[in-house]
């Protein structure tokens, strides 16, 4: 699945760069990832997540177990 959307923030998990459209009240917004640093404007971007909660960011996501995406991502960079 593709999501074709600006980025409102981006947090750096060391590795890989993820942007998000969500916050309170944004249940089923997209995480999602662009596959470099950034998000360049119309970047295409893979969702890797769907936004479930308002309560933070690292605790109310749900999506693939870090180990699988994380193999996911390097086999297409």
């Amino acid at each position: 699945m593709l999501h074709h959307q600006e980025s409102i923030g981006t947090t750096n998990n060391n590795t890989f760069w993820f942007n998000h459209d969500g916050g309170e009240g944004s249940s089923g917004s997209p995480i999602y990832y662009c596959g470099g640093a950034t998000c360049g404007d119309g970047d295409t971007r893979f969702v890797v997540s769907v936004w479930s909660g308002w309560n933070g960011f690292l605790c109310n996501h749900v999506g693939p177990k870090v180990r699988e995406f994380r193999s996911w991502a390097l086999g297409v960079l």
